[in-house]
């Protein structure tokens, strides 16, 4: 395995300039249902202050997956800084990272060998803050057109930051100016620098374009605050820095903050921002995946991950989970499932959960393209071939090349003229529960949708397209909907006959 070569401040920049960042965590976070009381978002904090070995956002990831973690490193730190290895039949911890799009991590108790420091977070510090690095931190943000100056004020004027020039064209950069206090001693001034560059990268001056700061609606001074001192309590913390955001945050949250109120997204990706600027990312290192000339596999996004089929579950050697490296949304009709809707890669949608079935050596690229359009198209034990055709609703076969470390990744696409041009969630609520009295059993739309759900796959237009259900049948639940349906068409029938 080779060491990853892309600089910290690429892999941080590509790490949260991807949708799948966002729809990750927004999914987890309404999965887990964390987070709902104010003291967790401390917790959530102080947690990813133990963990300096990761960005700001992956640290948050491993919380969101398994509360309580202790700590957690890559199977390569493991091996090389403390002598362990993952044990046998450890279950791996998800981030994300440049090149997979996910990298497994593994805790600490789920690994065996050399004895472990007594502090295993403290192997990880950065250290304090220091003139000559501050100085340093001065030259980094003066090359991003952030002018910092000193100056003589009062011990409760700390600092602030303001737009000089707002960028007007393409090429253009916005022009900043940061106050910081002389008076103050160096690791203050540290705190007010994190403070300030945490209200420029949430978005507070106003969306930036050079710097990637997103555009976002209005705030009240108080949560505007809350979210830069959040950003400067993780920074300074997981750098050696003592400050008094602890304070202020442990009051705070007691009193005032609810998860309705914070972005937890935008305040770990600010943090990772300014740690990347600073020159203070993560360091922890990667075992990169090299592809092998005969590695092939199937990025499975439907109802493939519950049902591989009879063809290539025999073959299927691991699942790998990941997300789409493409939006998807419910943009076809399938009339094998009774005019249902189901999910395919379409420019309305996001990217959702998915696995990558990884198939067996002996499988080549042209048998697995056969099996996986064999599975799809319901013609499993035919020993027909794969042949591409331009039909509108014809399965396609695609290659993701490269994906999840895989020579060959494939995956099931349809010709433009077979994709619903303009998906409605009320539409497709229609097409649903019509398809309910037409598709065999269990091979309707509303039990399609309830499996994918089941499954963690949720599209932009998921929760409408639920919600339209429900209403449509009056239904408390997709599954009483779905009976409620059935019980009627069944109802139908015996009065026919009668």
């Amino acid at each position: 395995m080779s060491e990853s070569t892309m600089k910290p401040v690429d892999q941080q920049k590509e790490l949260f300039e991807t949708d799948a960042a966002r729809s990750l965590l927004d999914q987890l976070l309404t999965d887990s249902r964390l987070y709902t009381q104010s003291k967790d978002y401390k917790a959530l904090l102080d947690f990813v202050v133990r963990l300096r070995n990761f960005a700001p956002f992956n640290a948050m990831l491993l919380q969101v997956q398994k509360p309580g973690l202790s700590y957690a490193a890559s199977a390569r730190d493991w091996r090389e800084r403390f002598g362990r290895t993952p044990k046998e039949g450890a279950r791996p911890l998800l981030i994300l990272w440049p090149f997979g799009p996910v990298a497994l991590v593994y805790d600490v108790l789920d690994t065996e060998g050399e004895p472990l420091p007594e502090d295993v977070a403290s192997f990880f510090a950065q250290g304090s803050i220091d003139e000559e690095k501050f100085d340093f931190f001065a030259r980094l943000i003066s090359k991003k057109s952030i002018e910092m100056c000193l100056v003589d004020a009062g011990d409760q004027n700390a600092g602030s930051i303001r737009v000089i020039k707002r960028a007007t064209k393409d090429k253009e950069t916005t022009q900043y100016r940061m106050h910081l206090n002389r008076n103050h001693a160096i690791p203050v001034q540290f705190a007010t620098l994190a403070h300030e560059l945490g209200h420029l990268f949430l978005g507070h001056l106003g969306p930036d374009k050079a710097l990637t700061v997103p555009e976002r609606p209005a705030m009240s001074h108080g949560q505007r605050e809350i979210e830069a001192e959040s950003v400067a309590y993780l920074v300074c913390a997981r750098n050696g820095v003592t400050s008094k955001s602890e304070t202020y945050l442990t009051t705070y949250v007691g009193k005032n903050t609810t998860v309705d109120q914070l972005d937890l997204y935008q305040v770990m990706r600010a943090a990772g921002q300014v740690e990347t600027l600073l020159g203070l990312t993560a360091h922890t290192k990667y075992d990169k995946p090299e592809p092998s000339a005969t590695s092939v596999g199937i990025l499975a996004y439907g109802s493939l991950i519950g049902d591989p089929g009879t063809e290539i579950r025999p073959v299927l050697k691991r699942r790998i989970p990941t997300m789409t490296p493409f939006p998807v949304e419910y943009g076809r009709l399938s009339a094998t499932r009774g005019g249902a809707p189901t999910v395919i890669p379409h420019s309305f949608g996001k990217p959702v959960q998915a696995e990558v079935f990884v198939l067996s050596e002996s499988v080549s690229l042209d048998e697995a393209k056969d099996l996986l359009w064999r599975r799809e198209t319901r013609h499993e034990g035919s020993g027909r071939t794969y042949n591409e055709s331009a039909a509108p609703n014809a399965v396609v076969i695609r290659d993701q090349p490269g994906f999840c470390g895989l020579a060959h990744v494939l995956y099931t696409d349809f010709n433009i003229e077979g994709k619903l041009e303009n998906p409605e969630p009320n539409a497709l609520a229609t097409a649903a529960i019509g398809s309910v009295v037409k598709a065999q059993t269990d091979k309707d739309g509303i039990s399609y949708l309830i499996d994918l759900l089941d499954r963690g796959v949720e599209t932009a237009l998921t929760p409408r397209y639920v919600e339209h259900i429900l209403a449509l049948t009056g239904a408390a639940s997709l599954v009483d909907a779905r009976n409620l349906l059935r019980n009627s068409m069944e109802g139908g029938l015996r009065n026919g006959k009668s």
